[in-house]
């Protein structure tokens, strides 16, 4: 436990921020993990779940809302078809896991098996139903209060959170798993820019990547009214629409020495 919980988000806004300058438990999100260790990482996605596990990541996990249900090795041959992408099982491994998710390009369904270390079962766990559905930016923001919080007032930082915009804005954009950062969406699904100009612009501005992040703002406003005794402080939130609750408050990037 420690008084000071960090989220991390991987929108554009952290990229100047040094995640092992933090001084708190770090949760990270998805693909963090290529780029520094967090404490924890939260994932739904299949294919980030198995890149991550096969990273040999050590900390502790929270992957999947209720899908991460571990299955002897002896029932392999009754689940598997051949049409799986599976992970190296390596000497020690008993348990597997049989979900499913979208390919490195997220252009179709793909199913995963994904060989559980054996030292690293008691380290992951699922995020948990009362927020299926949620984003893992989100989810992981429930986790750091329901798991890494334990007294009042503590502070809960969110960094790379950036929701006031209609573009795909991720560190990791036009990456394995991760969507274009011409991306737009409509209705919950993704059109790429490689579609003719005319649907691109049939599409754009119905239901887009704002109305997306509307929701995910939403889903954090919903968790800070959940949590009055807690502070969280949005980091870098640009925008005069800034929520307005008395336990939120926002700081800039260069105020990071004083946290």
């Amino acid at each position: 436990m420690s008084e000071k919980v960090f989220v991390l988000g991987n929108g554009l806004s952290r990229k100047n921020i040094d995640p092992s300058k933090l001084d708190g438990t770090v949760i990270g999100c998805n693909a963090c993990y290529r780029d520094f260790t967090p404490d924890v990482i939260c994932a739904i996605d299949a294919g980030v779940i198995s890149d991550i596990v096969e990273s040999g990541f050590d900390g502790d996990c929270y992957f999947t809302h209720n899908s991460w249900n571990l299955l002897p090795a002896e029932t392999y041959s009754t689940v598997a078809d051949g049409t799986e992408y599976e992970t190296e099982r390596k000497v020690g491994d008993n348990n597997f896991v049989y979900i499913s998710g979208y390919d490195a390009k997220i252009e179709k369904s793909q199913k995963y098996i994904i060989w559980v270390p054996k030292d690293k079962e008691h380290k992951i766990k699922n995020i948990g139903t009362k927020v299926k559905g949620w984003s893992t930016g989100t989810s992981a923001i429930y986790v750091a209060c329901r798991d890494f919080t334990c007294n009042d007032y503590e502070k809960v930082y969110l960094l790379g959170f950036d929701h006031n915009n209609d573009k795909y804005d991720n560190l990791y954009a036009d990456t394995e798993h991760y969507f274009g950062k011409d991306s737009i969406i409509r209705k919950g699904y993704i059109y790429h820019d490689t579609i003719t100009k005319d649907r691109i612009q049939c599409y754009t501005r119905i239901n887009g990547w704002i109305d997306m992040h509307k929701e995910w703002t939403e889903q954090i406003i919903k968790i800070i009214k959940e949590h009055p005794a807690l502070q969280f402080i949005w980091v870098n939130y640009q925008g005069d629409d800034f929520p307005k609750l008395p336990n939120l408050f926002s700081k800039d990037e260069k105020e990071i020495c004083q946290f």
